[in-house]
């Protein structure tokens, strides 16, 4: 092989290894924001349900301010939905990658990284919604538990778990279709448990 060859290769080991790192940390941030997203909606809807006195659900705020503040976490998390949807998680899915093993250490790596994305944005908003309704500052705090979903249950539980669906022995073709759910679904749960 003659030096030129050489260094093609490793040109090309470069730019792989790059895509592979933003192909995995996309679509991490892309779940990020999907559980952020969900986890927002989800409260907004909870106050929503409060507010007109479906739920029994001891709160201070008042049946306006209950509303308007459910209507801000619900369009920040309809906007959060929005983003992550229009990202390139599925088509980074579909990227060819030589071991499977390294698209599973990529994507631990980059639920860490977003992970601590999420944790220093709630410490950064924290003081800002100290003056707003609680629901807000619980919101803020959602934030937060997503961070630390994305700390230790996603690179620990959820992303094994989608490198073993995706393995062709156990479901084909399929495992490609339900590795990012799984991992979304490990993500909320986390969430779910944390709060």
């Amino acid at each position: 092989m003659t030096d030129s060859a050489v260094g093609r290769a490793r040109g090309e080991d470069w730019r792989y290894y790059l895509r592979l790192i933003t192909n995995s940390f996309a679509t991490m941030l892309d779940l990020g924001l999907y559980t952020l997203g969900a986890a927002l909606g989800g409260l907004g809807i909870a106050l929503v349900l409060a507010g007109f006195g479906l739920v029994d659900r001891e709160t201070d705020l008042s049946t306006g301010t209950g509303l308007v503040t459910a209507m801000v976490l619900g369009v920040a998390g309809a906007f959060l939905m929005g983003i992550a949807s229009e990202g390139p998680a599925r088509r980074n899915n579909r990227a060819f990658v030589h071991n499977e093993l390294e698209r599973a250490v990529t994507r631990a790596l980059s639920s860490v990284v977003v992970g601590i994305g999420l944790i220093y944005a709630a410490g950064v908003l924290r003081p800002l919604v100290e003056d707003f309704p609680a629901p807000l500052a619980k919101g803020v705090e959602l934030m937060r538990l997503a961070g630390v979903g994305g700390l230790w249950p996603v690179p620990l539980i959820g992303v094994p778990l989608a490198w073993i669906l995706r393995h062709p022995v156990l479901l084909g073709d399929e495992g490609i279709e339900v590795e990012l759910p799984a991992m979304f679904v490990v993500w909320l749960m986390a969430l779910i448990l944390l709060s």
